[in-house]
């Protein structure tokens, strides 16, 4: 996945696997993980934020079905927005913006 979104993921680091054996030796791991390898192989060299968003959702979900604890994304800094250019994106003013995601995200 790193190398085919060089452009964003400098790296990324899963820490805290308790295994789940019996899902790990199931059929439905084959299979998600086979689902999740053919869509990334599937990728042309231009993919959209889309594209990025569905594979790195479905790399989550695979991970903490295995037993996975924790999972960090490190992205190249160019990559990401600051607030008031995602606020500017969606058509909306900063303060509903930091207002909706200081509600769904906690900051210590």
């Amino acid at each position: 996945m790193m190398n085919v979104f060089k452009d964003r993921i400098k790296s990324i680091t899963f820490n805290h696997v308790y295994y789940n054996y019996s899902y790990i030796s199931s059929d439905k791991n084959f299979k998600d993980l086979s689902y999740w390898l053919q869509s990334l192989r599937k990728m042309e060299k231009s993919y959209t934020d889309l594209e990025f968003g569905e594979l790195k959702f479905n790399l989550e979900d695979w991970y903490y079905k295995i037993g996975g604890k924790e999972i960090t994304y490190h992205y190249h800094t160019d990559y990401l927005m600051t607030p008031g250019q995602a606020a500017t994106e969606l058509g909306i003013s900063n303060c509903p913006f930091n207002m909706s995601v200081c509600f769904f995200v906690y900051i210590p």
